[in-house]
């Protein structure tokens, strides 16, 4: 029996940029296709049309073929370079996976797949691609639609996890990969470890102590409350739903946001209708069905304007809203700066918080009498969490991806394999 042989490409580490190879008697699939995030702005914005590609013959040019891309999330540190690869190679992901791309192509730019290309996994269902056999399962992470894949091939058995935490709204979704990995032991797991180069003392909010510390800070408030997150972020989204009900405001969309509920809502996901629900209203600006991201959305517009609020609405009783805002509407509805003694909840990793950009920003705020807070929720699971996970898993090897210090469990799992970009590892 031949050897399955890996490949880290790109994400042994750094975190962000992953791309992962398996190939086995000549068969080759791949496992994301991601920009670095250095290659990626807050704010949902595109990366450049000169983002680099990989060295992986027969995925973005010539060389033998790859029959499979298997998105893990909608991310683009995941995805971002998926309309680089050839067209002739089909992706596979969840359904979902595939809606929340559309709608970030739609609304920031950032790339989908093609219809003709997207080959949607059912949970728990395997698909098998030439010596393949690869299972999708769902994770909570801080996009819908993210998974893991379990792959076997060579009598060999691979989970690789993705991105995931244990913390969001749905931490239960783990326990169908550890149900996998009790009816036959995993030969390797490639995990995630973004946690693993913080500082042990960041602080370290679940989605729950997140709702909890942001009704706390609205309920203080008699101005106007934005909140600054990815419109993917569903889970977020629902937070601050459930803020805003608590604290006796409103919640206000975008036509992003509406639209993320609206796809989520399509697959059966438990979320309102934005267009019907009593605590929701839609901001839409005037223009916007004229512009690309309008024309796109045009089929929904006597759906969205049925919920529609308008600005000035919001100006005139400031109290009684909370608003999802980004940077990118400055200039917009909001003017240059946002209305003063206004609260902008900033929820978001803080990295994306330390650009020039962002300094001129917060000193802005500050002259303007914009109070600026930060309250977020990783999308990654903890050191204490991984650890635990891992250890329940029990497999014969660790791989650490996606992480600035793969090396850092090393004294947890002396099973642990380190990788380096490019060089090939036999499973």
């Amino acid at each position: 029996m031949s050897d399955l042989t890996l490949i880290v490409h790109r994400g042994s580490h750094q975190i962000g940029g992953t791309c992962i190879e398996l190939s086995r008697d000549g068969a080759r699939i791949v496992l994301d296709c991601g920009l670095p995030l250095s290659g990626i702005e807050n704010d949902d914005r595109a990366p450049g049309s000169d983002s680099p590609t990989l060295p992986v013959p027969g995925l973005f040019g010539e060389g033998p073929p790859v029959r499979g891309i298997f998105l893990s999330h909608a991310h683009p540190d995941h995805s971002g370079l998926i309309q680089k690869t050839l067209p002739s190679i089909s992706v596979y992901s969840s359904r979902l996976c595939f809606k929340m791309m559309l709608a970030a192509s739609i609304f920031a730019n950032l790339p989908g797949v093609d219809k003709a290309r997207e080959k949607p996994m059912k949970p728990g269902k395997p698909e098998t691609i030439g010596p393949f056999r690869v299972t999708a399962s769902p994770v909570d992470h801080s996009v819908p639609g993210a998974c893991a894949f379990v792959i076997e091939a060579a009598g060999k058995r691979i989970l690789y996890t993705g991105d995931l935490r244990f913390h969001g709204r749905k931490p239960g979704m783990r326990r169908a990969i550890l149900d996998a990995g009790r009816e036959r032991r995993f030969d390797l797991v490639i995990t995630e470890g973004t946690s693993l180069s913080r500082p042990p003392t960041e602080e370290s909010l679940s989605e729950l102590d997140l709702e909890e510390k942001g009704v706390a800070m609205v309920r203080e408030r008699t101005g106007l409350v934005v909140a600054n997150f990815s419109p993917l972020n569903l889970d977020r989204l629902v937070s601050f739903l459930r803020i805003s009900k608590k604290t006796g405001r409103t919640f206000v969309t975008d036509a992003y946001g509406a639209y993320v509920l609206m796809l989520a809502k399509s697959e059966d996901v438990r979320v309102p209708d934005p267009c019907r629900s009593r605590d929701i209203r839609i901001l839409i600006p005037d223009g916007f069905w004229e512009s690309r991201s309008g024309r796109a959305v045009r089929a929904h517009r006597s759906r969205m304007e049925s919920g529609s609020i308008g600005f000035s609405e919001i100006l005139d009783h400031p109290e009684r809203f909370l608003v999802l805002w980004r940077p990118s509407m400055l200039g917009g509805l909001f003017g240059e700066s946002l209305p003063k003694g206004t609260l902008c909840l900033r929820s978001l990793w803080k990295g994306y918080l330390e650009t020039d950009a962002e300094r001129r920003l917060a000193a802005d705020f500050a002259a303007g009498g914009v109070e600026q807070r930060h309250l977020h929720a990783s999308g990654h699971a903890s050191r204490e969490g991984l650890v635990r996970f891992l250890k329940e898993l029990d497999a014969r090897s660790v791989l650490v991806v996606h992480s600035e210090r793969p090396e850092a469990l090393g004294q947890e799992f002396g099973n642990l394999i380190l990788a380096g970009d490019g060089i090939p590892i036999t499973i």
